[in-house]
């Protein structure tokens, strides 16, 4: 059933750790559901917490209205800042005192919270004081996230306080959104009540599309007559690109006209960099191109025959799904990636894209060795995942999904679990 119309005109806020312009994954994902929400007659706003410092108060952007809580610290509260907890308490306070006087000059009709739980608690805090339905939308754990990027350790006091908070919120918020299904059933034996649902990743449709091959970045990298694997996105040690630069001997060795391509930039970079350096890989078999413009990304997709999502299996890729491989998948690209579940909600092996054994560098050689000699199957393969990225992944249909969890709370009535 279609609500959206029954929401027009209906103010939701989004209260987000980070967003446009700067750009990452969790920016991009917010910035397609409030434009989106937009289009269908929603008046979506936004605000975001001190940790995004974006100096001006508020912007317009794509129509939207963006408000920032960042304010530049005095003294005193530079030497708060300087202490654990009491620095995110300060924050909050922050985001709290903003949500409120957005609540009370805008008329908002639902607050939603995006984790972190910085974003979380203020937004629980406000709308219970103020009689609004409260949606708290799960992207990750982040204290899994925050051991990958080795802030702290696994099971660490902050990842013991981090879980606990997440969990206040798993309890209390009226309705809470995830992004896949690994997700769904961890908070699904967390949280005591009903109101839990999945808002997949997106994709949209009409801007990432098949596009004829860049003659002039071929000419850039030197790339012609090369079948070219890549990666497009972040360096994490958790995409498992360590892997996939180990078996480009073994690749190369079997298929001669092959060129690997990261596009991107991370912690990972120069880890990556000297590890090409030490199996002796020129600079015409694995490029790096750094960080391009965002603008430019569709081009890179289109000179890149397989794209490669090496993902190894920790708790955060077997829970949460990423962005990139629908990119690709939208541009009608062949996606080869491994078994975690984070992956395997999205692909299914030899209908919409490839899969590997996460971690298993031989297979993930013998698979590349075999798609780049079958480039006939890759593009057929592509042209179904497109399809099915149309079908269920465009952000025109996916969403929908908000409106039908936002016509229930305003009703009074919470989503099955």
């Amino acid at each position: 059933m279609n609500t959206s119309h029954s929401l027009n005109g209906k103010t939701v806020l989004h209260v987000l750790d980070r967003s446009i312009p700067n750009l990452s994954g969790y920016s991009i994902r917010s910035k397609y559901i409030v434009d989106f929400q937009a289009r269908n007659g929603l008046s979506p706003l936004v605000a975001t917490t001190p940790k995004y410092e974006r100096t001006v108060a508020h912007e317009k952007i794509n129509g939207v209205e963006y408000h920032r809580s960042y304010e530049k610290p005095g003294k005193i509260m530079r030497i708060l800042q300087k202490i654990p907890f009491l620095r995110e308490q300060c924050m909050m306070l922050q985001v709290e005192k903003r949500i409120e006087e957005l609540v009370q000059t805008r008329q908002v009709d639902i607050i939603h919270a995006h984790s972190p739980s910085l974003c979380g608690l203020p937004a629980l805090k406000v709308a219970r004081r103020m009689n609004k339905p409260m949606v708290y939308e799960v992207r990750a754990f982040w204290e899994d996230a925050a051991v990958d990027r080795k802030r702290f350790a696994e099971n660490s006091l902050k990842y013991r306080i981090s879980g606990k908070i997440e969990q206040k919120l798993f309890d209390q918020a009226d309705c809470v959104v995830c992004i896949c299904e690994g997700l769904r059933k961890e908070i699904a034996e967390r949280r005591s009540k009903p109101g839990l649902s999945i808002v997949p990743n997106g994709v949209d449709a009409s801007v990432f599309i098949p596009l004829a091959k860049s003659q002039k970045l071929i000419a850039k990298y030197h790339l012609q007559g090369k079948v070219v694997i890549g990666f497009i996105g972040s360096f994490f040690t958790f995409e498992g690109l360590a892997d996939l630069i180990q078996c480009i001997p073994k690749v190369s060795h079997g298929q001669r006209d092959v060129a690997f391509l990261l596009v991107g930039t991370g912690v990972e970079d120069q880890n990556l960099r000297n590890l090409a350096e030490k199996l002796e890989l020129d600079g015409r078999t694995v490029i790096f191109t750094g960080r391009v413009p965002h603008e430019d990304v569709p081009e890179y997709y289109s000179i890149i025959d397989i794209l490669v999502y090496p993902r190894i299996s920790k708790r955060i890729t077997e829970l949460v799904t990423p962005l990139k491989p629908l990119e690709a998948m939208a541009m009608e690209k062949a996606v080869l990636v491994s078994d975690v579940g984070g992956l395997k909600e999205l692909v299914s092996d030899g209908q919409n894209g490839f899969v590997f054994k996460a971690g298993d560098i031989n297979d993930l050689a013998d698979k590349l060795i075999y798609l780049a000699s079958h480039l006939g199957r890759c593009r057929e393969i592509g042209r179904q995942a497109r399809k099915d990225v149309i079908a269920k992944r465009d952000w025109s249909v996916v969403v929908q999904g908000y409106f039908e969890i936002y016509a229930g709370l305003l009703n009074g009535k919470t989503q099955a679990q």
